[in-house]
């Protein structure tokens, strides 16, 4: 399943530059890992509403991988290791249709989990909580 991973809206305190500077060390991060494949910056085109896009030939904090639903668990654990204090924001897509699940902790999410089994693609914000 492909999944978009936006974290532009993470309330981290970094320029333009430092952002694309972190999603690409992001991306890296991912290709090393053994629950993800074909992970890459996204780029404007293929834009979420909500991103930073700006000028840039690729999304600034927003990247693409292809996890399987079994490790869709470890990719959100991995997410969440990145900022802990954050909110997922889900956006589910399957044909045609699309619901948005907000989850504040891990056993909030894993009451979903095994509805990922009949999702075509997903993507997902970290949101910065006030």
């Amino acid at each position: 399943m492909q999944v978009v991973v936006d974290v532009s809206q993470a309330g981290l305190p970094l320029e333009a530059e430092e952002l694309e500077v972190y999603a690409h060390r992001l991306v890296t991060e991912l290709q090393d890992v053994d629950f993800a494949e074909n992970t890459a910056l996204v780029r404007e085109e293929k834009a979420p509403s909500s991103s930073m896009a700006g000028e840039a030939a690729f999304l600034l904090g927003v990247l693409q991988t292809e996890v399987t639903a079994q490790n869709i668990g470890k990719l959100m654990a991995w997410l969440w290791s990145l900022k802990p204090s954050t909110l997922l924001k889900i956006i589910y897509k399957n044909d045609g249709k699309e619901v948005i699940l907000e989850y504040r902790n891990k056993a909030e999410l894993d009451q979903q989990l095994d509805a990922l089994h009949q999702i075509d693609s997903i993507m997902v914000q970290l949101i910065q909580v006030k």
